[in-house]
């Protein structure tokens, strides 16, 4: 090779005693037979390497001397600590220049020449550096690749030889390319781990050609050493040869992977696909085993690996890699356990895209024959093995996934790298369940349990309210179960955090409310069914007592506008349990929705359905309504609803609604386009002053529904009003009882008329229990009675709550004021009927019987004064005027008397004009004589009115 070097056009000019004199001097210089300056020395070893091919191969040994000096200078003035930026190697830093350009110049000048032999030499000499000046004080450990790179690339010598190097690379063409990686893994094999990164740099600079031949020479070196051991452990430390050379590829290759990700992945990818062909030597066959055993050592060669098996490698390469490995089964089955471990480890490591690994995991394991497909498993045998080792593989997975969570006592530093990935793809996992069928849903419910287990209270609670917000499936509630078993061992309020985080996404989002009340009812339902079960001895987890310290958020779902999702949350409410601290304005609240619902519910048009959801909303209201301040509030939101505009058409309501007046607004017109129409017919003296008001009256409301309805309606208002009036075992008691022998206690009676007369009575005036004289309520409250009684008209549901009123003792006397309105507003019309009999007024007749029998049952008449209704069918309405005028004259002279004293009898007087009507119409009445005239005489002792006062002293 030496003659295809021609020499440069400045060795023309030179003279043969010079090059003599160069090389005396060099010869003796470097012999050390003279004293000769080291920069003189080498410039003449520059001009005979310039001028003197023959003195090449003396003189580049030379240059190996002169950069080991520069490189000692170098480490040991940092050593001492006195290398400074722009003070290294002062006096070796410019012949170190020079060396560097003139060797350049040669390569660029005469690239197939010069790189040989000098990409050998700079390889060489740097590693034979490297391996020098390992064990000095100030040097790295090997396995510490970047820090060994920083140290030599700050070297001024080592930098120059790299960018000889990479000049060398860069200059390479055809075969001399692979020759010179060859040179390059051959150096990095004798002087590894020292020379990795000299491989590493060059590597940088010329990815593709240095990846590819670096992970080669690994699998060479793998299949000669570890070869026969499927579990891909390094060797013992004795065997250091192999155990070397593996680990300067994986040190290489991980520095590469930083900075060249997708070059290595490539790499990679092609040698898998290589081994995959039909004729492989023994060697390729080992090439997945080894990148496992690459993926094992450095966690960027897993995330590379790990790239390669999800986007790269089909179902189709796993065939052939199975065919493969079924070739090789009768001499390695004994080792397959060891390759188990092996991918498990591996897996159990993974936190780079973890969830597609799973993903396919998943997919190819869910492939098992099953009775109607058995025989594909003779047509494809390579598929079914796929899917059974994918299988063993996940089963084996999810137990060391339990038996890393489940470890008494935790270590916190034991955390799973995979389940670390899978933290941010909890829900994802969750919503493969939910489409997924066995054996795949056994193996995702235990994956998230184990989540839920070690990624912490927040991830537990995540995974929970997923299932909650999600599962529409009871065999899905089964499931959440498994793990709230599970997870509730270690966090105990994991329930309640779950509510709060579901309810926060209930606010947010209204479409997952329905899904959640359903699951939260099925779950609250299995409580109680545990418990009655296992005689108050719960076997699964609470949840009924988490839940209702959330009963104030459910609540606010009972005015939605979905009756079904308020439905939902009234049956999950009749669940639950109200708490005992629970305050009284939060009682109040839900008193409030709750009666709101009620009445809501009475709208439907499914009978059966309104029955049920009515009687949930009365239990729940019975509930309620134990606390006395809550009892109170109740009743009088019952009666308020009752009478309100929205829903007293429910119960026959029947007058005008102000409502539909104002909906028929009246259009606006232009008083001058009235007159024009009208000045046809008058005079240009008369003007149209328009219309005053807006027209006809409307009709009455019409109701939509029928009588049947409205009695179920009153009916189930009643119900609620009674259940709320008794708690306790009274309620229990009375909910047997019919409804005549209902009876309110006094203080709910006293409390129920109080709210009926403020919400019937238009003012606080004239709302005194004494009755004052006929005349002064015609002279006086003319206009309030009217109205009173034109509410009752139109609201009959009043009636039937007066009936009410009147079982309790002392209700009905409350109540005075409207009675003496409703009265004083009858002795008008039947005293200015012009009718024959009262029967020709039948709604003035209904109403007075109506009120005659409320006083009757609140004991305001006594015998026989109360059996005065009877008589008033057969009578003219004069005499009805009468009999309600002698009632009018004794309540007010005994509505101060007590019940107990008005029971003894009644005072002579009043019954004359009842015997002189019953006289008059004997012919009539004769059957009604008795209820009369058998009556108790009333014990007269003193005047009536002495005696009041007498009582009045007395209180």
């Amino acid at each position: 090779m030496s003659t295809d070097i021609q020499v440069s056009n400045k060795s023309t000019s030179v003279s043969p005693e010079e090059i003599l004199c160069n090389v005396s001097k060099f010869i003796r210089g470097s012999t050390h037979e003279i004293n000769i300056p080291g920069e003189e020395l080498a410039r003449a070893s520059l001009f005979l390497l310039r001028t003197l091919p023959s003195s090449r191969q003396a003189i580049l040994e030379y240059l190996c001397s002169v950069y080991d000096e520069a490189v000692n200078e170098h480490l040991s003035r940092q050593e001492m600590g006195v290398v400074a930026k722009g003070a290294d190697e002062r006096s070796m830093s410019p012949i170190i220049n020079e060396i560097e350009s003139l060797i350049i110049g040669f390569i660029r000048s005469q690239p197939d020449a010069w790189t040989p032999i000098i990409s050998s030499w700079s390889i060489d000499l740097l590693g034979y550096i490297s391996r020098k000046y390992s064990e000095r004080r100030s040097m790295p450990h090997s396995s510490s690749l970047n820090e060994l790179l920083f140290l030599w690339m700050t070297c001024s010598p080592t930098k120059s030889l790299i960018r000889i190097t990479s000049e060398c690379f860069a200059c390479a063409s055809g075969d001399f390319a692979n020759r010179s990686v060859n040179a390059l893994l051959e150096a990095s094999v004798r002087h590894s781990p020292h020379f990795d990164w000299v491989v590493a740099h060059i590597g940088s600079c010329f990815p593709k050609t240095i990846i590819s031949r670096v992970l080669l020479c690994g699998l060479k070196d793998y299949h000669q050493h570890l070869g026969g051991q499927l579990d891909g452990l390094p060797p013992p430390p004795h065997s250091s040869a192999g155990e070397s050379k593996m680990s300067s590829v994986v040190q290489i290759l991980s520095h590469m992977a930083l900075q060249h990700a997708r070059d290595v992945r490539q790499a990679m990818w092609e040698l898998f696909q290589d081994s995959l062909g039909e004729t492989v030597s023994e060697m390729q066959m080992s090439c997945p085993m080894y990148i496992l055993h690459l993926s094992m050592m450095t966690n960027l060669l897993m995330q590379t690996a790990v790239d390669v098996f999800v986007d790269c490698v089909t179902f189709g390469d796993l065939e052939k890699l199975c065919s493969q490995f079924s070739q090789k089964k009768p001499s390695c089955a004994k080792d397959v356990n060891s390759l188990m471990n092996l991918i498990i480890h591996l897996l159990m490591k993974c936190d780079h895209r973890s969830n597609h690994v799973i993903y396919l995991l998943l997919d190819y394991s869910h492939g098992l024959p099953k009775q109607d497909v058995i025989g594909s498993l003779s047509e494809n045998p390579l598929q079914i093995e796929i899917h059974f080792f994918c299988s063993l593989i996940m089963n084996r997975l999810v137990i060391e996934l339990q038996r890393v969570s489940n470890a008494r006592p935790p270590d916190p530093s034991a955390e799973v790298p995979l389940l670390r990935g899978l933290r941010s793809h909890a829900v994802s996992l969750l919503q493969m369940m939910l489409s997924s069928s066995e054996p795949k849903v056994t193996w995702l419910v235990r994956l998230l349990s184990c989540l839920a287990l070690h990624c912490g209270e927040e991830c537990a609670a995540e995974v929970l309210s997923g299932f909650l917000t999600t599962c529409q499936e009871k065999l899905c509630m089964t499931h959440f179960m498994q793990i709230l078993q599970d997870v509730q061992s270690k966090y105990p309020d994991i329930i309640s955090l779950c509510a709060s985080k579901i309810i926060t996404s209930m606010l947010e989002n209204g479409n997952s409310v329905e899904p959640v009340l359903l699951n939260f009812i099925q779950l609250c339902q299995w409580e109680i069914e545990e418990e009655s079960k296992s005689m108050g001895r719960l076997l699964i987890s609470p949840i009924i007592r988490p839940l209702s310290e959330k009963i104030a958020t459910f609540v606010t779902y009972l005015s939605s506008p979905n009756i079904g999702i308020s439905s939902k949350v009234m049956a999950l409410l009749m669940l639950l349990r109200i708490p005992p601290e629970t305050s009284v304005v939060h009682l109040i609240r839900l008193s409030v929705q709750v009666v709101g619902f009620f009445f809501r519910c009475l709208l439907l048009s499914d009978v059966q359905e309104k029955l049920r959801i009515s009687e949930s909303c009365i239990k729940y209201l019975r509930q309620l309504s134990e606390k006395s301040p809550i009892q109170s509030a109740i009743l009088r939101y019952l009666v308020e609803g009752a009478l309100s505009e929205e829903f007293s058409v429910l119960f026959g309501a029947t007058g005008n609604r102000c409502k539909q007046q104002q909906d028929l607004k009246r259009q606006e017109v232009s008083l001058m386009s009235e007159n024009q129409c009208e000045s046809n017919c008058s005079t240009s003296l008369v003007f149209h002053v328009g219309m005053i008001g807006l027209g006809l009256k409307h009709s009455s409301h019409i109701n939509c529904f029928d009588k049947a309805d409205e009695t179920l309606h009153r009916q189930l208002l009643l119900e609620a009003i009674w259940m709320c009036s008794h708690h306790g075992n009274e309620s229990r008691n009375g909910c047997t009882a019919s409804v005549e022998e209902r009876r309110l206690k006094a203080e709910v009676a006293r409390s129920l008329a109080l709210v009926l007369l403020e919400l019937v009575s238009p003012d606080v005036m004239y709302n005194s229990v004494n009755w004052p004289d006929e005349d002064f309520m015609r002279n006086n409250t003319v206009e309030r009675d009217l109205l009173i009684i034109r509410k009752f008209n139109e609201n009959p549901i009043l009636w039937d709550i007066m009936d009410f009123v009147s079982t309790g003792p002392g209700g009905l006397r409350i109540c005075s004021s409207v009675l003496r309105s409703i009265m004083a507003t009858l002795l008008i019309r039947w005293e200015s009927s012009r009718e024959k009999v009262a029967s020709s007024q039948p709604q003035d007749l209904s109403v007075t019987q109506r009120i005659l029998e409320l006083m009757r049952k609140g004991q305001l008449l006594p015998e026989p004064l109360c059996f005065t209704g009877d008589l008033l069918p057969h009578l003219t309405p004069y005499e009805v005027h009468l009999l309600l005028l002698n009632i009018w004259r004794f309540m007010k002279e005994t509505s101060i008397l007590p019940p107990s004293k008005l029971q003894q009898g009644c005072h002579p007087k009043y019954i004359e004009v009842i015997h002189s009507i019953l006289h008059s119409n004997i012919s009539h009445l004769g059957h009604l004589y008795a209820l009369f005239c058998n009556a108790s005489p009333f014990p007269v002792t003193m005047d009536l009115k002495e005696s009041c006062i007498e009582l009045f002293r007395r209180q």
